[in-house]
Formats: C-alpha cells, structure tokens, sequence
C-alpha cells in the first residue's frame, strides 16, 4: 500500500540542524594552485572569534578539533593527501548529536573537489566523555552496504549542505530539539508527483560513530582522518541531550515523603488504569513482548517505538522537547526489580532534561506486583546517574543484587534497596504486591537495622 506524504520542502529549516551553514560554496575549488593548503583545509568562519566566549558550545569543540588537528598535521602532515583523495571539510557546516550513552558525536562533511555535487564521506568525531578523549574517523559511502539504513546520512547532508538533488532522490522532512542539534529525519521519494513514506531515520540509531580500527576509513589511511586525542570536558556545551543536569529544576523543598507519594500512587486512577493495562497486555497468553508507557507533563501518552521479547525503546524523537511525569514498563521474564539497564536508561534521560517534576515516578509491572522509584534527592541521584552512566557502579551492582532469584520477592527487592542506599542514589523505593485481580496499593519501603527489607513507618 501507498503511503502517500503531505509535500514539504526541506530547505530552509536546516538551519535549526546545521549549525553554521550559510555558504558553502566558497569551498568549491581552491583559489589558487599556490594557496596555503592548511589555510584552506582548516577555513572557518568563526575562527576570529574570541575563544573564551564560545568555549562551552559545539562551535567551541569543532574549533577545538582543529587545533588537535593542526598539532598532528605539523607532526605529520596529511592535509595535502587529504585534499588530493577526498577533497576539503566543511567545518562550517557540521551537526552533532548525542548517543544513548551520552558520547557527543560530531559530523564534518567533507566536499569532494572532483565530485562536487554530492557528499560521500563524513569526517566523524566522537566525544567519549568517560574517557576524555576524542576518537575519529571517515565515514565513506563508498564503504557501506549500500543500503538506505547507511546512505541516508550522505544524501542529508548532500540536499542541505550543498543544496544539490541527490542520485537516490531521498528528501527529507525534519524535526529537530534544539538548534544545531541533529535528531531524527523523515525520508521520502518523489516519482511521478507523488511522495513515498520511506521512514524515519534517527542519527543516534545510524551506527556511524564507531570506534577508531581498521573497519573505518580503509580508503585512505594516509589521509589522516583516523585518530584520536585528549579531551579537555570543559568544553562540553552547556546545554542539550547528554550533556550533564540541572538537578536544580527538582526542586527538594517540594518533594513529597515516600509514604505520602506511595498514598497518592494508589488513589491515582489513571495510574493505576494504565498500569494494570501493561499487566494485561504483558502476561495475555498472546504476547511476548516488554510493555510499557511514558505520560508526559502534558498528559500525552506515549507508548514505546520498538519492542522485543527482553527490552523496550523509547525513541529520542519520541521525546524531543518533551517532560516525562511517568515513566512505566514490564518485566515479562519474571524479575520484579530494575535492571542496571533500567537505572542507566532513567540516569541518561535525567541528564538530558526529560525529568524535571517532583511528581515523577519510574516503575517496573512483574508477574509479582509493581515496583516504584521516585527521586527524593535530587543532587544525590545526579551524581548517583553519572556513575550508573559511566558504568562505575558494576561491581557494587553485582555484590548486593548477585544473579540469583531464590528467597523470594522481598529478598530481591531488599537486594536492589541495600545497592540504593549503600551508593546514596537518592532514590526511594515503593512497592505493590497486587495487580491482578484487584488494584495496586503502593507501600514505601525500608531496609531495618538487620538490612531486611520492611515497610516503612508513616505514623510518624
């Protein structure tokens, strides 16, 4: 069946995606056979610009890039190989975008100088803030399968940087989050003047961030596009997806107690209508998949953009610009406690800005009840979701909630209590044993002086 799209056109709202590219044909040819090589291939715009005031912006990291750059160029020069094989970057016009790791991943496109009418190769930066360093290296075309999933990323950037039709006859409509921010693009092919859903692509899904090896870039290994170097953090931006919190936006003097929070989870109808609901569909006889769900601070509910047998995926662009009130998913195998994966998930979107309420809750639905967690710390819990994040929290993890489901359902569940409060995650824990059959009632819990877990005292 035809899935026919609304006409749009693309240009013009590139701006919000690409941060500087106003004019990129002054890169067509170089001006003279004697012009300075690095002159030309390390031309900005902003390169006059006082350093300190944009230090702590992408245009910051991009005119940090070319300092490491020059250093190694000076060592051993590659620029003139470059030039010769791939043609000039275009450092004006890049885009970045965060991973599900919080790693910033900058794109350079690089302008062919025999080829000029389309963008084959990206000059790809990846900001692995765990390791404060720097890993890049060329993304060709010519070096993927060929498929729509790998190529799109060049006919982006084709129609919006050089403003050319490219040879598929991709076009893309976009939604973005913030300006200079790259998020996820809907393609389309226009034959005989109608238009062909060809579905949505995201950057953080494209694959193209890598590592430094010898699978990226073989073309040309002497141009010197693959390396690395160090990173100094101080120059993450200060704003967008995965680049830190602003744990201030909870505020802690309007958190509620445990106890009150666990009394109006259950005399919350809605709540508990869409809870039992990702019960119902979980454990119906038909089903295989995770369940789950996000309402948000205006009471959309959104429902999870893929599904599998042992995981759920929220989609950024599902997200984008948007405050998660609840935050709920199933657990079909049987545990009834969060993950590692599950606490990494809520530490990323924490830092991304999605978490702001006091209100906000983060459940687990088990065949055994509906686990809760609410942030009652919030300066705890950010530093508590940097280490999640940056896998610190492992061997913590494994020596008080070992791989092992015997002694029951309080045991377990006093295992994840005694990880939370021995690494001050600012996290309190709420917990109800019933679904099915009737309505869930949420208790706070406790660890006692024996580190057993037990309801907590709200008569106080």
């Amino acid at each position: 069946m035809k899935n026919i799209l609304k006409r749009h056109s693309p240009h013009g709202i590139i701006i919000l995606l690409l941060m500087l590219c106003t004019d990129c044909s002054q890169y067509d040819t170089l001006s003279s056979p004697s012009q300075d090589l690095e002159e030309k291939f390390f031309q900005i715009s902003s390169r006059n610009k006082e350093r300190g005031s944009i230090k702590a912006t992408p245009e910051g990291n991009i005119l940090y890039f070319m300092d490491a750059l020059k250093t190694k160029n000076r060592e051993a020069e590659f620029v003139t190989t470059f030039i010769d094989r791939l043609g000039l970057p275009l450092w004006d016009c890049y885009g970045y975008f965060y991973t599900y790791d919080g790693d910033l991943i900058f794109l350079v496109p690089v302008k062919s100088l025999i080829y000029p009418k389309e963008i084959n190769t990206l000059w790809v930066f990846a900001v692995k803030r765990q390791q404060n360093k720097v890993k890049y290296h060329l993304y060709h075309r010519w070096e993927t399968d060929g498929s729509l999933s790998k190529t799109w990323v060049f006919d982006y950037f084709t129609i919006n940087v050089l403003g050319e039709k490219p040879e598929s006859g991709l076009s893309f409509g976009i939604k973005a989050r913030n300006e200079g921010e790259m998020h996820c693009v809907h393609s389309y092919i226009e034959i005989g003047g109608e238009i062909f859903d060809k579905g949505w692509h995201c950057w953080e899904d494209a694959g193209i961030e890598g590592d430094t090896d010898d699978s990226w870039g073989d073309y040309c290994e002497d141009c010197g596009g693959n390396g690395e170097f160090g990173y100094d953090d101080s120059f993450l931006p200060e704003s967008g997806g995965g680049n830190g919190s602003d744990a201030e936006k909870i505020d802690p003097d309007k958190i509620d107690s445990p106890c009150n929070r666990a009394q109006a989870l259950s005399q919350d109808n809605g709540l508990v209508a869409r809870v039992k609901e990702v019960y119902s569909k979980t454990f119906s006889s038909t089903n295989s998949l995770e369940q789950g769900f996000i309402r948000t601070s205006s009471g959309e509910i959104i429902y999870p953009g893929r599904q599998a047998s042992g995981s759920i995926l929220f989609k950024n662009e599902q997200l984008a610009g948007k405050e998660i009130i609840e935050w709920y998913h199933s657990h079909p195998t049987g545990s009834m406690i969060t993950s590692p994966t599950d606490l990494k998930a809520l530490a990323i979107r924490y830092q991304q800005g999605h978490i702001q309420s006091e209100d906000f809750t983060y459940g687990v639905v088990s065949e055994f009840g509906c686990l809760t967690l609410m942030i009652s710390s919030p300066s705890d819990f950010d530093v508590f979701a940097t280490k999640m994040r940056n896998d610190e929290l492992e061997g913590s993890w494994k020596d008080y909630v070992p791989f092992d489901d015997s002694g029951g359902v309080e045991k377990r569940i006093g295992q994840l209590l005694k990880f939370l409060q021995k690494n001050n995650s600012g996290l309190s824990l709420m917990y109800s044993p019933t679904i099915e059959g009737g309505n869930p009632i949420w208790k706070a819990k406790e660890l006692d002086l024996n580190a057993d877990m037990i309801d907590m005292n709200c008569n106080q």
